[in-house]
C-alpha cells in the first residue's frame, strides 16, 4: 500500500462524510450539530460530529481534490497517453483531453 492509495482512502472517507444529510440521517440518530454545540463537543461523538460538519462545509475543496485525483489517476493508468518533450502545451493538453475521453468511453477510437 503506497502513499497514493492511503490518500485515496482518506479522500473517499471525506466524501462519505460530506454527503451525509442532517435531516434524513444524522438528526434521527441524535447526531445533529445543534445537540452538540454546547459542552458535549469534547466527547468522541462530539468530535466526530464536528468532523462530519467540517467536511460538509468544505465541499468545494473536496470537489477540486476529487477532480485532481481523477485526472492524475487516469493519466497515470493510461500508458499510451504520454506526451513527448517536443509537443507544445496546447498539443499536450489536447492529447490528454482526448485520452481521458477515451478512458471514460466518451469518444470511440478511430481504427
Amino acid at each position: 500500500m503506497g502513499l497514493w492509495t492511503l490518500l485515496e482512502g482518506f479522500l473517499l472517507l471525506a466524501n462519505a462524510l460530506a454527503i451525509l444529510n442532517e435531516d434524513r440521517f444524522l438528526a434521527p440518530r441524535g447526531w445533529s450539530f445543534s445537540e452538540f454545540s454546547g459542552g458535549k463537543s469534547k466527547s468522541f461523538k462530539g468530535q466526530l460530529i464536528g468532523l462530519i460538519y467540517a467536511t460538509q462545509y468544505l465541499r468545494v475543496p473536496l470537489i477540486l481534490l476529487n477532480s485532481i485525483f481523477v485526472v492524475v489517476k487516469y493519466h497515470k493508468d493510461t500508458p499510451d497517453c504520454g506526451a513527448t518533450q517536443k509537443e507544445s502545451f496546447s498539443e499536450r493538453l489536447k492529447n490528454f483531453v482526448l485520452c481521458a475521453s477515451f478512458s471514460f468511453g466518451v469518444v470511440g477510437r478511430k481504427d
